[in-house]
């Protein structure tokens, strides 16, 4: 069953942050890059208060072989 952690913070109302070879720490807003600004991000974190975490079998597994793909297809030579 999933729980409310009423007092946690989450990112799911911020921007996908991204680290790139070229830019170092990037923010990824409404699909283009921009230079990370830290106190735009803390907003974001500070508006999204409050946390939903529930566990499942089947997605758990989809996220693990979703990662090792991901991994295989960026890191092997």
């Amino acid at each position: 069953m999933p729980r409310e952690y009423p007092y946690l913070a989450g990112t799911r109302k911020c921007p996908f942050a991204l680290v790139t070879p070229s830019g170092g720490l990037e923010l990824l807003v409404d699909h283009e890059r921009r230079p990370f600004d830290e106190s735009f991000f803390e907003a974001c974190i500070r508006n999204s208060i409050g946390y939903v975490m529930g566990y499942d079998e089947e997605i758990r597994r989809e996220s693990t072989d979703a990662a090792v793909a991901f991994l295989k297809r960026h890191l092997l030579p």
